[in-house]
């Protein structure tokens, strides 16, 4: 469990969308590695905005240098364990430090 928190704590689990990365192949195995869809995709010039969804949870994504992903295409999501961010869920506390 991250640091302040222990098994069985309620969390929410956020990361930056510039920490996502994104690819189009089968999902490596290991941690934060699954398939997902994506149902958004903005050109922003230096990067491509991307809303992806998986088991029914959106995550945005930022893809630089910009990627052409057409919508409703199946991508892979990775996200580094490092890059992750545990808050307390509903103010649950943070559990036991």
């Amino acid at each position: 469990a991250q640091a302040g928190f222990a098994v069985g704590d309620r969390v929410e689990a956020v990361v930056r969308p510039e920490h996502v990365e994104l690819g189009t192949g089968a999902a490596a195995p290991g941690p934060n590695a699954f398939e997902a869809r994506a149902t958004s995709v903005v050109f922003l010039g230096n990067l491509s905005d991307v809303v992806v969804e998986s088991a029914g949870l959106s995550l945005r994504c930022q893809a630089s240098p910009p990627r052409r992903i057409p919508v409703g295409q199946a991508v892979t999501v990775r996200i580094a364990p490092d890059q992750v961010v545990l808050l307390a869920a509903d103010g649950a506390p943070a559990g036991r430090g």
